[in-house]
């Protein structure tokens, strides 16, 4: 059985000024390998709070922050607290009024990575994938680390350890936000509630509705290159040029 956690993605908030990574893939960019596993670099995944409160978006982006750091030779995991306090930001959320845990928009968590952040980890830039879009999908894994991905989870999922069931109604347990870091020819993995889950390529078909990837300082360093070789510098520059509009 999977563990089990909160969801708290609330459904996809629309903006056309989105950059989409497509445009940014030229022909000189590799074509994706069969395989990619960036979850190897860290040893423990935090929990984030988002085992008993709905902070799920901000808890994906800690999780990235892991995945890049460790990646690019200087690990580092945000606090709880920073995770929580991003997560008020963007949702209202007031620990002394539960009933204030409504969600958050993935959209503006992406949005404050360009800002504050998460204890101070950052974005220069992100952009948008397409759910159905698979080579852009794959290579977003091979270029960024991650794949800020949402979900809308049916009921099974609460009952799988690998998510494969897509008979239920989308959304049926909830808005699921995740850091997806891995992929196989059959298999998708993310990060959330503190352990790597495996999901099927049908199964993120079914129920993924959105996906972004950041540009972020603890994966690109001073020269904006990753460990994965790719030069952002156009892609921080175009959001940088949408933030002066």
């Amino acid at each position: 059985m999977t563990a089990i956690g909160c969801t708290g993605k609330l459904p996809k908030k629309e903006d056309a000024r989105n950059l989409k990574l497509a445009r940014y893939l030229s022909g000189s960019i590799p074509r994706p390998g069969l395989t990619k596993a960036w979850s190897e670099a860290v040893d423990v995944w935090g929990v984030f709070g988002n085992n008993i409160v709905g902070d799920c978006t901000c808890a994906a982006l800690a999780h990235a922050v892991q995945c890049w750091s460790a990646n690019d030779g200087h690990p580092m995991t945000p606090k709880t607290s920073e995770v929580l306090a991003a997560y008020s930001k963007i949702s209202g959320y007031d620990p002394t009024r539960p009933e204030t845990d409504r969600g958050a928009y993935m959209l503006d968590a992406c949005k404050l990575m360009l800002g504050d952040g998460i204890g101070g980890h950052t974005a220069e830039a992100f952009a948008e994938i397409d759910p159905d879009d698979p080579t852009t999908l794959m290579s977003g894994i091979d270029l960024f680390g991650v794949i800020y991905c949402g979900l809308r989870l049916p009921l099974s999922a609460k009952h799988e350890s690998i998510w494969a069931d897509t008979s239920g109604a989308a959304g049926g347990w909830g808005g699921h936000a995740v850091c997806l870091l891995n992929r196989t020819p059959y298999t998708w993995t993310c990060i959330t509630w503190g352990r790597v889950q495996q999901m099927t390529h049908q199964f993120f078909d079914r129920y993924c509705d959105e996906n972004y990837v950041l540009v972020s300082p603890d994966w690109t360093g001073p020269d904006d290159l990753s460990p994965s070789l790719c030069d952002t510098a156009q892609l921080i520059a175009d959001a940088r040029a949408l933030r002066r509009v």
